[in-house]
Order: structure tokens, then sequence, then C-alpha cells
């Protein structure tokens, strides 16, 4: 197994993810910690000078655009970079607001780890409670196995400090992160944290002395994360989270390396389209660097191809046929096995219903074709052929018809089997802001050949 090592220093790296509800204070938790590892970071408020307007700018760190500033919540993910001693972090600030839940989805992938700022008054498991377990479903899902749990304003003075509300948000909290599917052993920690005034971030405090677990630094730098050797040796692939034009430089693809290993000069294309480039630089954490590895957020200076010849949600492959030449396939349709977590239909769950579903960084709209059986989720055993309807709980193999492209050359969809690739394999299925399921990709049809 093999860590995630710089490749001229001593540090590793550590994707982390700041997720919760939207008034739970994490953009302040992640500025805040992001200033205390980076004190020659300049904080200035955008938003006043009275004491309110104040609170506001540890999040500011985070919260770039005006409408974020203005309306003091976050709209899409953010990403931020610090190190200690040991490690190098990505700090991504991702969205808390049901309706920004697509930009949440993109912003936890290739996370490591996901901390999850929760507020003391137990406000996200009383009104939140639904909301909440999805944001633990996409993380589940989308690959996050560990977990840290920060319970948010012990400073607060119906709180003040004292442990009672903390056993008890963080007994409720821990039992609706099993349930999803979380191993107690990949809970690493649940702390009792004060954003604002910094207790228990980097320090542990003082004013809560019957709390004798580890900060929250400390906690982050005690997990392991380690990929096997053999996915250094596989052909690259990276999904793609967002891409830029930056002078100087030329057009630059950021995302996550799901498999193998990418070097300045490769050859690369973009399954989408079918568009060959090549890698001009990489970059991690400000930093040029020789090459990039499984796990690691990157960003690719990429030749011969514009920005808008990219989207979010496309996928950058290696060149390794024969003679190099790309095969470009468009899936018509997938089967798949989807297990239902939430109905929202009053009728139930029907074939010929119209959703949205989140494939590592792409959100397609499509169509649930045919509903072939239902099964028992636990034993896989076939209970019913052809069922009319589905409903919470239940698993269920169906047909997915893809969506069509607006483009002539280009594919919007590009997946693999679960049994082939799961980072490519697994899906959310969604109904606006809310998760009707999760699935798993058995078979992906394609148009016959001429």
């Amino acid at each position: 197994m093999e860590t995630l090592q710089g490749a001229a220093s001593t540090h590793r790296y550590l994707n982390v993810a700041f997720v919760g509800e939207h008034a739970s204070g994490k953009s302040t938790v992640a500025g805040h910690l992001m200033k205390l590892l980076s004190p020659s970071i300049r904080l200035k408020s955008t938003f006043g000078d009275d004491k309110v307007s104040q609170k506001f700018i540890y999040a500011a760190l985070f919260d770039k655009l005006r409408t974020e500033r203005e309306q003091g919540l976050t709209i899409t993910f953010h990403e931020g970079y610090a190190q200690s001693d040991k490690t190098k972090f990505q700090f991504t600030d991702c969205p808390g607001y049901p309706k920004y839940f697509k930009n949440l989805i993109r912003g936890i992938q290739g996370a490591q780890v996901a901390v999850f700022v929760i507020d003391v008054n137990g406000a996200c498991l009383e009104e939140y409670k639904d909301y909440v377990q999805d944001q633990l479903i996409a993380c589940f899902h989308g690959g996050v196995r560990n977990l840290v749990v920060c319970v948010n304003r012990m400073d607060h003075r119906d709180v003040n400090w004292q442990r009672e509300q903390y056993d008890e948000v963080a007994k409720g909290f821990k039992e609706m992160a099993l349930k999803v599917g979380f191993k107690d052993d990949k809970i690493k920690a649940i702390i009792p944290i004060s954003g604002w005034e910094g207790d228990n971030l980097t320090k542990i405090s003082d004013r809560m002395k019957w709390y004798e677990g580890p900060t929250l630094l400390q906690a982050l730098e005690q997990i392991e994360v380690n990929f096997p050797k053999e996915q250094n040796e596989k052909p690259f692939i990276m999904a793609i989270k967002a891409r830029h034009k930056i002078g100087g430089i030329g057009t630059v693809a950021c995302g996550v390396v799901l498999q193998g290993t990418v070097r300045p000069d490769m050859e690369l294309y973009i399954e989408a389209n079918g568009l060959r480039t090549v890698v001009r630089t990489i970059e991690a954490h400000y930093e040029s660097i020789q090459e990039g590895k499984p796990g690691m957020s990157i960003g690719l200076a990429l030749k011969n191809i514009s920005r808008n010849d990219l989207r979010a949600g496309d996928v950058l492959t290696e060149i390794t046929g024969p003679g190099g030449k790309v095969i470009q396939r468009r899936a018509l349709s997938i089967t798949a096995t989807v297990v239902v977590v939430r109905n929202p239909f009053k009728n139930g769950i029907k074939k010929g219903i119209c959703v949205i579903t989140d494939l590592h960084t792409n959100h397609s709209a499509v169509k649930l074709e045919q509903l072939l059986e239902k099964r028992d989720k636990r034993s896989g055993k076939r209970i019913q052929a052809d069922p009319e309807k589905v409903e919470t709980g239940d698993a269920l193999t169906c047909t997915i018809t893809l969506p069509k492209t607006f483009s002539y050359n280009r594919t919007p969809f590009q997946c693999k089997t679960f049994k082939e690739f799961p980072s490519l394999g697994r899906f959310l299925v969604r109904d606006s802001a809310q998760i009707i399921g999760v699935g798993i990709i058995n078979q992906i049809q394609y148009p016959q050949p001429r």
C-alpha cells in the first residue's frame, strides 16, 4: 500500500471536505482552521465593521462570490490550501443549503475525509434531519469513508461549554451515520468546538476539560489513506471538477486522479468528444509537481484544446490503444441495481419517470425506461418480476435511458460497470435536492456497429 506522499517533500497530501447544514458554521470552521495553519493569510471583512459583520471574516476566506457574502451562505464549493508539519491539506468548503446540493456532490469527489460540522443546539438533527442524512449518503456513496464530526458553537450562551447537549447531539449523529453505512472505526472523532473562538481546532481547550479526545487537526493527521500500489500502474483516468483558462498557461483541467499516474508530456484524450491533448504541466497546492497519483487533486495544463472543449463531469483518459487510436463510444442505456432510500412521488416510483443521476462529477437527467425486477436488498433474491412500482426500502434492477447530446460529437455520460471500475460505476439518483436512491451499473448498452 502507498500513501499520498508529496513528490518533492516529506509531506503527505490529504483532501478534506467540510460539509454540514447551511447554518452550522462550517465555512467559519474551515476558514479559522486554515488561518491557524497559515498565519500569513490576511483577514478582511467585506461586510462592514459592525460586530455582526466581523463574524464572517473566517467564512469569507471560502465564500468568495458576491452573492454568497450578501446572503451569508455557500453556493458552490470552494477550495483552500494549508499545511502542517506533516500534511499538505486541501480544504473544500461544500454548500450546505439544499438548493445547491449538486454542488456539494461535486465538491466531495476525491475527498479522503469529510468533516461534518453540526450545531450543538441540535437543529440539524431535527429540522434538517433528512438533508443531513442525504449528505451522509452522498459522502458514503461517493467513496468518502472517514468521518470527523465537529459539534460547533459550544460557546453559545445556552450551552456555555457544558457537556449535556454535546452528548445528545453526538449520539444522534452517530446513530444516523451508522445507519447510512459508515463503520464505527471510520468515525474518527466527535469533537466539541467553537469555530469562532478556535477551541479544539488546533489546541486543546481549557474551557472543556471534560473532553479528552483529539483536536480537529490531530484527528485529521491521524487518518491514514492508502492506495494499492498496482493502482499506479494502470492507465491514467481523471474526473474533471472544474476547467479554467489562465493567461500564460492556457487551458487547465482540475480534478481527482481516479487511477494511474500522470506525468508531463503524457498523451490523453477526452472521453466525451474524443479530442486528444498533451499534458504541459501538473500542479498541486499551487506547486508544480512531476507526477500525479491516485487520490490526488491536481490541475493539468493541457495543449491543443480550449476551455470550451471541456466540461465539468468529463473524464480524461490516457491513450493506450494500438497505434494511439482513440475509440469514442456513446452509451445509449444502462442496466443498474438501485436501492430506494426515499419515495417523493405520491403513486410510487414507476417506469417512465425522469430523475437526475450524479455519477462522479457528472450530473445528468435520465429516464427510468423499465423496472425489470424487485429484489431483497440484503440477500439479492428476486421478489417480483416487472413490478408496477417500487417504494422506500425496495431494491430494483432497472433499465435507464441516458441523455442525448445537444452536440453531434459529444458524449455527455461517461461511465463503466461497477465491477470494471467502481468510481465510474456507482451513482446517486435525485429528484431535485433530495436523494431517491443509490445505484451501481451492471451493464452498458452501446449502439450496434454499422
